[in-house]
């Protein structure tokens, strides 16, 4: 089966939906930043993650699955 080209009004609603998104996921930073309270966590030895960014990171997938639920995301921070 081939896939289409998204149209022009599709191509619109992605990037709608992403600027939405980024604005929310930098509320999210900017309230972090100007509260440094978030812990950090280990995900290896030499990689962190903290809370902000597993938070930005569910606000994000949610916020598009909600949009686009037929499309697969993955995100860096997923909690296992």
């Amino acid at each position: 089966m081939a896939q289409t080209e998204p149209t022009a009004q599709e191509l619109q609603e992605y990037f709608d939906a992403a600027l939405d998104v980024a604005k929310k996921a930098g509320e999210l930073i900017l309230t972090a930043f100007k509260q440094p309270s978030s812990r950090v966590h280990f995900k290896d030895a030499t990689d962190l993650v903290t809370d902000t960014d597993r938070n930005c990171e569910e606000v994000v997938i949610s916020t598009l699955k909600a949009k686009f639920p037929t499309p697969l995301f993955v995100g860096e921070e997923v909690r296992n």
